[in-house]
């Protein structure tokens, strides 16, 4: 279904994390296709123009000093007005133009006085709902930016959301026609809060760890009410929103599930899992009378610790891998 195509070179190997891939597409005539990766202290935008390319190197400094903070994710939000690139790291986030040029907004958990009372300061999970960009602490809390203007930000709110730092959070912009949420959090337990983002973030419900199921890096929101989450065995679960009970649990991997994306389509959801055990594969997940799971594509790719998978459109799937110079590319046949 889907065939190797020729990689795309990185200026710098990629960091052993989770989610380690980003992917953006140029609008209008613009078909520039850009790759967003973690090294260390360094985020790396890859970007690729037919058989040409170029690249940008944004460090996570701190104001007026050299010091190089460690980088926990990065990734670009698209608002209403603007895409962005937020980076978050050990000691806050910043938010800069997409290309990573220009710094538009720095916040620092240690300065604002967020996480006063204890040793670690590092945000860790992004995501983007209207004109809101979300950002989670290792305190438990969610940051909620908003935009004012045209490169413009403030800190709208810091809410409490978790009794554990914040892992990850995901966020769809369409209301699904049978719940109100539109945001979901997790943390290091495996508590899933659920979300509604308005003029507030509204705590809906929460969804409680599984118990013998270590929670790993990566939620997405799927068609007709359904969230999946990923898990150290090597499973998916799916969940339904609005009763907030597993609905099904695939066995999809061998190995622990190091990242997570998926397509939403009018009548199902296409989902990439990437794994420890070297394969991506690829569901068809609909939800019509019941839920049905099938596996359409899978791969295996050979001696890489896979840390990013994602989605370009329905036609591209890139990954990639730790210590590696390169994304790969699947493209449909």
């Amino acid at each position: 279904m889907y065939e190797k195509m020729t990689p795309v070179a990185l200026k710098a190997s990629c960091s052993s994390l989770f989610n380690n891939l980003d992917i953006l597409s140029g609008s209008g005539k613009d078909n520039t296709t850009s790759f967003l990766t973690v090294h260390k202290h360094d985020v790396h935008v890859t970007n690729q123009l037919n058989a040409k390319f170029s690249y940008e190197e944004v460090s996570a400094k701190e104001k007026g000093t050299q010091h190089n903070n460690l980088v926990f994710g990065s990734k670009w939000c698209r608002l209403e007005r603007q895409t962005v690139l937020v980076v978050t790291h050990s000691r806050g986030f910043q938010i800069y133009d997409q290309p990573g040029n220009l710094l538009l907004f720095w916040h620092s958990t240690q300065d604002r006085g967020v996480l006063s009372e204890v040793k670690d300061s590092y945000c860790r999970g992004i995501a983007v709902s209207t004109n809101h960009i979300l950002v989670g602490t290792c305190d438990g809390k969610i940051i909620v930016v908003e935009t004012l203007d045209l490169n413009t930000f403030s800190v709208l709110d810091t809410v409490d959301a978790h009794n554990q730092p914040v892992t990850v959070i995901a966020s769809r912009k369409n209301l699904d026609v049978s719940t109100s949420v539109n945001v979901a959090s997790s943390d290091d337990e495996g508590t899933i809060c659920l979300w509604k983002m308005g003029e507030n973030l509204e705590l809906i419900g929460r969804i409680p760890h599984l118990r013998y199921y270590i929670f790993y890096e990566a939620i997405c929101f799927l068609n007709d009410g359904l969230l999946g989450a990923s898990y150290y065995t090597g499973r998916v679960c799916l969940f339904d929103i609005k009763s907030r009970q597993m609905k099904v649990d695939i066995a999809a991997h061998a190995a622990a599930i190091t990242c997570m994306d998926c397509v939403i389509k009018e009548d199902h959801s296409l989902l990439v899992t990437g794994s420890e055990d070297t394969f991506i594969r690829i569901w068809k997940i609909e939800n019509k009378n019941k839920i049905q799971v099938s596996q359409i594509w899978y791969t295996s790719v050979k001696d890489r610790l896979i840390c990013g998978v994602g989605f370009h459109g329905d036609e591209m799937v890139a990954v990639s891998a730790y210590d590696s110079t390169e994304v790969v590319i699947f493209r449909k046949k």
